[in-house]
């Protein structure tokens, strides 16, 4: 795998993992076979399940932040 691969391995099953184990913190428990914004009236404590997602977008992001290599400028 090249380092774009890792990076990007990284930086999804990090944020996944965590909105994951929040949603199991908080009981948010979804009664449709996908997830999404769109299955919100369907979750049990839904203001928490979309915490998880918004926390889990971020966990990413500063993932990829911290992980991703500036690019060099030509001289």
């Amino acid at each position: 795998m090249n380092g774009v691969s890792n990076m990007l391995l990284f930086v999804v099953s990090g944020g996944i993992l965590i909105a994951l184990a929040l949603s199991m913190v908080f009981g948010a428990a979804l009664r449709a076979p996908h997830g999404g914004i769109f299955v919100v009236p369907v979750v049990s404590n839904p203001l928490e399940y979309l915490a998880t997602i918004i926390i889990g977008s971020v966990v990413g992001m500063v993932l990829l932040a911290v992980l991703k290599k500036p690019l060099e400028k030509e001289a």
